[in-house]
């Protein structure tokens, strides 16, 4: 695709210039891939080279007969009588046919394009509307302080920071800051199941091409109280070849309290649905990284049977929640062990 942008040319056809160009046509059914980068380009604004248009089959459906009754049409709240002025070459009898064909999710996603479909996203349910179940409306820009400031005016009783972080070098290396308080009952130390404890996501850092001790200094400038622990990949723990030194080593030495249980990432994924199916799980809206990460992370379309998800880029963020939320889980609900024997 990249290379592709550079192969037109502009040039005379019978006397008239012609300049040269590429369009690309997609439902963008799909929350990721080509498509939605290039979408999201166009719809940034700037001198992003992309000019974006949109439609759908409202804008190419054929004028609808008078004696049709719009309010008993099954297109009538999507329509809205629109189809009476319309001038296309869609009959209206095929729409209502696909309508009645489809689901809901389909017929949005596929003829209204209102929303890509997620049948292939890792959190299906995630609603990324700010103010919505998922996402908490925060006030946009400000340095951090301000952002800080604004977090404790919502301060809750028993409420503690903790911190979610994946290791990468040449992949982004992410850290997350969690307010974690009780949803209602028992305490933050004493909680009657891991359900009673709310993670509220408050900032991000992503960043990559450093050493663990430059995030570590970047991460450190940030205005948040440090974290009583911090979730971190297990595989963290193993020795660099060159130093000796593991990055929970580092971590360790750097002051932080580190937790790294090891879980499957089938588990992990689903502690996170319940605590987005409960109502455990929200992200501020200044975190737009793990929001589209969120919204983004995927399993391989070709393979259907495949319960992993897809490692091109949203895992990263994805992956430091999950640590953060296993650790935490675990914590209130930890596996005891008997023999038998």
């Amino acid at each position: 695709w990249e290379a592709a942008q550079l192969v037109t040319r502009s040039g005379v056809c019978g006397g008239v210039p012609v300049r040269g160009a590429i369009e690309a046509m997609s439902t963008m059914h799909r929350p990721f891939g080509l498509m939605k980068r290039l979408v999201d380009r166009g719809s940034s604004g700037g001198a992003s080279g992309v000019r974006l248009m949109r439609w759908c089959a409202l804008d190419v459906v054929e004028r609808c007969e008078p004696e049709r009754d719009c309010k008993s049409c099954v297109l009538w709240e999507d329509c809205h009588g629109l189809a009476k002025e319309a001038d296309g070459f869609i009959p209206v009898d095929d729409l209502v046919a696909q309508w009645h064909r489809t689901s809901r999710q389909t017929w949005a996603s596929e003829m209204m394009c209102r929303q890509p479909r997620r049948d292939d996203s890792v959190y299906p349910r995630f609603d990324p509307q700010p103010e919505g179940a998922h996402v908490v409306a925060v006030g946009a820009g400000g340095d951090g302080a301000a952002r800080r400031a604004e977090v404790a005016a919502m301060d809750r009783d028993g409420e503690v920071f903790l911190g979610g972080m994946d290791f990468g070098l040449r992949s982004p290396f992410v850290m997350l800051w969690a307010r974690v308080y009780p949803s209602g009952g028992g305490s933050i130390h004493r909680p009657r199941a891991g359900a009673d404890r709310v993670v509220e996501v408050v900032d991000e850092y992503v960043r990559g091409g450093l050493t663990l001790r430059e995030h570590i200094a970047s991460i450190q400038e940030r205005p948040w109280p440090a974290p009583q622990w911090v979730g971190v990949d297990p595989a963290g723990g193993a020795r660099n070849s060159h130093s000796g030194v593991s990055d929970i080593q580092v971590l360790r030495r750097r002051g932080y309290v580190v937790k790294a249980a090891r879980s499957s990432i089938r588990e992990g994924i689903e502690c996170i649905r319940r605590r987005l199916d409960h109502g455990t799980l929200r992200v501020h809206s200044s975190c737009s990284g793990l929001i589209e990460a969120m919204t983004t992370y995927h399993f391989d379309l070709t393979q259907p049977s495949c319960d992993q998800p897809v490692k091109d880029g949203p895992d990263h963020l994805c992956d430091a929640l999950r640590y953060l939320v296993v650790n935490l889980d675990r914590e209130a609900q930890p596996v005891v062990r008997r023999s038998y024997l």
